[in-house]
């Protein structure tokens, strides 16, 4: 086998270079949208828990509307059972 010579070897090396930089960047980016994905669960989960503490305040007020969402669990399954 003979031996590879020196620009050879140089190519070789920037092949080597750019495919771990192009791996680097598929996982940044894999983890980036991880990232992204769990902030907005956790957004999700605080709006949620706001609505739900609006909701409850307002039926304590006696503002109960007809259409309006179940404010418990208890009360959602109450609703679907009775449909």
């Amino acid at each position: 086998m003979a031996a590879l010579s020196g620009p050879v070897w140089v190519v070789l090396a920037v092949i080597a270079v750019v495919t771990a930089m192009a791996i680097l960047q598929v996982l940044a980016s894999a983890v980036g949208r991880d990232t992204f994905v769990h902030d907005l669960r956790v957004r999700v989960a605080q709006l949620r828990a706001e609505q739900m503490e609006r909701l409850r305040r307002l039926a304590e007020n006696g503002h109960v509307y007809h259409d309006a969402p179940p404010t418990t669990p208890q009360e959602a399954d109450d609703r679907r059972a009775a449909a």
